[in-house]
Formats: C-alpha cells, sequence, structure tokens
C-alpha cells in the first residue's frame, strides 16, 4: 500500500523479483521488507517525485498483478 494505493499483492518471496523487473531492486543483505517500506514511502506535502511514483507503481500493479487477483 502506498498513499492509499496498491503497490504489490502476493507472496512476499514474489515481491523483490516483482520490484526489481520495475527497476526497484532490493540491496544484497537488506530485508525485503524494510526496504520496499522506506522505497515506497510518500512525503507530505508530497513532491512532484514521489506523485509520479505513486502513479507508475500503482500503474504497474494495476497492469500486471491486478488481473490475477482473485
Amino acid at each position: 500500500m502506498m498513499d492509499g494505493n496498491i503497490a504489490y499483492q502476493g507472496y512476499a518471496c514474489q515481491a523483490a523479483p516483482y520490484f526489481e523487473k520495475l527497476g526497484a531492486p532490493c540491496p544484497t543483505y537488506q530485508n525485503p521488507s524494510d526496504f520496499y517500506m522506506k522505497r515506497l514511502a510518500v512525503r507530505y506535502p508530497p513532491p512532484p517525485e514521489d506523485i509520479a511514483m505513486v502513479d507508475f507503481f500503482s500503474s504497474e500493479y494495476k497492469n500486471v498483478l491486478e488481473p490475477d487477483v482473485i
């Protein structure tokens, strides 16, 4: 979840490969959960780069993962 938008939904073990394909790889030896919580955090008031990040990741979720959600 990112600013009220879904960024990922699925198995934890598949999150890192998914985000890596989107250009946001988790650094080696870093906890993926911690890394993505920080990576997907939105500051307030949101600067343009945070708005673009929300748009990008939520759009990718809708196009790639949402069709498979039951």
